[in-house]
Formats: C-alpha cells, sequence, structure tokens
C-alpha cells in the first residue's frame, strides 16, 4: 500500500467539518449528511476519523487527575450526627462530579477505540500485505500516535473507575455507621418506654454513653 500523506499530515476539511465551537454529535451528522451515499476510499476513511477526534472535547487529564486527588473524606471512628451528615453530603457531591468524569472519559475512550478499529479495518481491506500480522503491523507504523492516546484514555479510564469505587467504599462505611446510630437511637426511645423493671441493665452494660463519655441518663425525664 503506497500513501504518500502521513496521518499527521491530514486534515479535516475547510468546510463544514471545521467550525469552532461545534458538538461532537454535530459533526458526526455533517459527516454522516456528506458521505452516507458515497462509497467512502481509504483518504475518506482518515479524514472521517481525523474529524471526529478533533470533535472531542479536550480533557486535561492533568488537571481532572488533581481534581481527584482532592476529594478527601473524613471517616470518624465515633461521628456525631452532624460530622456523619457532613461527609454523606461530600461523598455525594464527589460521587456526581465523577459520573460527570467518567462520562467525559468513557465518550472519548469509546469514540478513539471506534476509529481505531476502522482505520484498521480500512487497511485490511486494501493492504497488499500476504499476512494478518504483517497488516497490523503495516496499519500500527501509520497509527503509533493513535494506539498510545488509546493506551492513555485507557489508563486514566482505570483512575477515574478506582476513585469512583474507593468513594463507593466509603460511602458503604458511613452507611453502616448511620444504621448503628439509628439503632441506637432507637434503642434509648425503646427503654425510656419500657417500665422500670425492664430498664435495668445488666452488670456487664457500661453506664456511660461510649461515645461522648456522659453520665447515663434518666430517660424517664428527658
Amino acid at each position: 500500500m503506497q500513501i504518500e500523506e502521513s496521518w499527521d499530515e491530514i486534515d479535516v476539511k475547510p468546510t463544514k467539518t471545521k467550525k469552532e465551537g461545534q458538538s461532537y454529535d454535530r459533526v458526526v451528522d455533517e459527516l454522516d449528511e456528506e458521505y452516507k451515499d458515497k462509497n467512502c476510499s481509504f483518504a475518506d476513511v482518515e479524514i472521517i476519523a481525523r474529524s471526529a477526534l478533533k470533535a472531542l472535547p479536550k480533557l486535561d487529564f492533568n488537571r481532572l487527575r488533581a481534581e481527584m486527588d482532592n476529594m478527601e473524606v473524613t471517616v470518624y471512628e465515633n461521628p456525631t450526627t452532624f460530622q456523619l451528615t457532613e461527609s454523606m453530603a461530600k461523598v455525594q457531591g464527589y460521587k456526581n462530579r465523577l459520573a460527570e468524569i467518567s462520562s467525559l472519559v468513557e465518550h472519548e475512550y469509546i469514540t478513539r477505540k471506534r476509529v481505531n478499529d476502522i482505520l484498521f479495518d480500512a487497511n485490511q481491506a486494501i493492504s497488499k500485505q500476504s499476512s494478518a500480522d504483517k497488516r497490523k503491523g503495516e496499519a500500527t507504523l501509520r497509527y503509533p500516535t493513535l494506539l498510545l492516546k488509546l493506551s492513555s484514555i485507557e489508563s486514566f479510564r482505570l483512575e477515574v473507575n478506582n476513585t469512583i469505587n474507593n468513594m463507593r467504599s466509603i460511602g458503604e462505611t458511613l452507611s453502616r455507621q448511620t444504621t448503628i446510630m439509628q439503632m441506637q437511637i432507637s434503642l434509648g426511645e425503646y427503654r425510656k418506654k419500657l417500665p422500670e423493671e425492664f430498664k435495668k441493665r445488666g452488670e456487664g452494660e457500661d453506664t456511660l454513653d461510649y461515645k461522648s463519655g456522659a453520665p447515663d441518663l434518666n430517660w424517664m425525664d428527658a
């Protein structure tokens, strides 16, 4: 296969598909309008692929990584109601933001992977190499930067998923703490309503509130 123009030299057409500020979907719609009834050549496929990649939102991995690194939530051993509520609110806010980041990353990952598949399949169709390995090597020689960029987004995608899993784990810990606190509150209310003889503690039960160290309360006077 003889192709004089390298991948990096290919540019999108200076017409519809190269307008600043256009959304990815709009660019794809315009490409579809232009090429849907055409039997595309290999050069057309490369123009379509490059146009699609140029329309992707520009993601700053370093900035997003720094943002995720700053997502800190304090998990107290014996939290107060305020501390627990504050931590849970942070977790939910971080989960929402991570969902936004994940959507952007998944969009770029899926698009880049599909573009690579299209280009490698197109190269297979026109290549004169005698074996699949040679045809794959030929495509790799033409698109090395695309493979590297796909690896980069794959790696960052794993970082995002790990952060999401960590935040989910923290949320589960806080939920367990909330359940325990609700049980303690229910137990206190239950004792308040019981007759005196049933409220007596066992010898092994501490008479101090284990959270605050405050003396035992007389629930009947509360």
